[in-house]
């Protein structure tokens, strides 16, 4: 039986190749408008922690599980040199042909548990819903080994404490769609703990604490009304048990 590692390779392999097939020129920097409103909040949380922590041209970002470059393009417009890895080559491939038109990018497959890089490499590691596609320690032990002293590790992903997202991703495992390990290791407050014990510092945010009820609520509400309901829902509880998304930023203190 194939790893499922593998299995993930070869989907996300198959999905670039279509689409390289079909549209390789489509665009990526309309992406997030996509998502629906009220989803939209922790990633432009992530894009404005990336825009505020490249403050030159002459940083060196490494981006892990880089995909086809939804969040490629707005690290290359800071101006920072930028290496963006994946398992998938294909999805790469795409990455550059989309991004053609930037002289600051490179790519490189490469394993997030094994990566191909010098101790104290970068000044910046991002990345955005890829950390349940390796083993959390090993992957956090790397990112922390790549990164300066004083560098900053940023992500966006998903929560597994929601007991309606834990059942809606098992279903998605059920018909195929993802693989077991990437249940196991959907990131919790306990990955936040050891992330904060490793790098010194770490701040979190926490979004989506009604996002299961966005498919009710669009019955009654247009899309920006459920999004500002979401953000006030998120401000007013404590919501980093209930959450769908976590927003971490972590600086290597020592």
């Amino acid at each position: 039986m194939r790893s499922d590692k593998k299995r993930e390779h070869d989907r996300y392999e198959d999905r670039a190749q279509k689409l390289l097939a079909e549209s390789p020129e489509i665009s990526v920097s309309q992406a997030l408008s996509t998502l629906a409103p009220a989803i939209r909040s922790p990633y432009l949380c992530y894009e404005a922690h990336i825009e505020e922590c490249i403050t030159s041209p002459k940083m060196v970002v490494l981006e892990i599980g880089a995909g086809t470059g939804m969040f490629t393009e707005l690290i290359a417009k800071q101006g920072a040199q930028v290496v963006a890895t994946d398992i998938s080559k294909s999805s790469l491939e795409l990455l550059l042909k989309r991004l053609k038109n930037y002289g600051n990018i490179e790519v490189q497959v490469a394993d997030m548990e094994s990566l191909p890089f010098a101790n104290d490499s970068f000044d910046l590691v991002l990345s955005a819903g890829s950390l349940s596609y390796g083993d959390n320690s090993i992957v956090m032990n790397e990112i922390y080994r790549v990164l300066k002293l004083g560098g900053k590790f940023i992500c966006v992903d998903s929560l597994n404490h929601n007991p309606i997202y834990r059942f809606n991703r098992w279903i998605h495992y059920l018909r195929g769609h993802r693989t077991r390990s990437t249940l196991e290791r959907m990131p919790t407050q306990g990955l936040v703990q050891q992330y904060r014990h490793k790098f010194g510092q770490v701040r979190e945010q926490y979004f989506g604490c009604i996002a299961w009820t966005v498919p009710l609520l669009s019955i009654f509400f247009a899309d920006e009304t459920i999004a500002r309901i979401s953000v006030k829902m998120d401000h007013l509880v404590d919501v980093s048990k209930s959450a769908f998304k976590l927003v971490m930023v972590a600086e290597k203190t020592t």
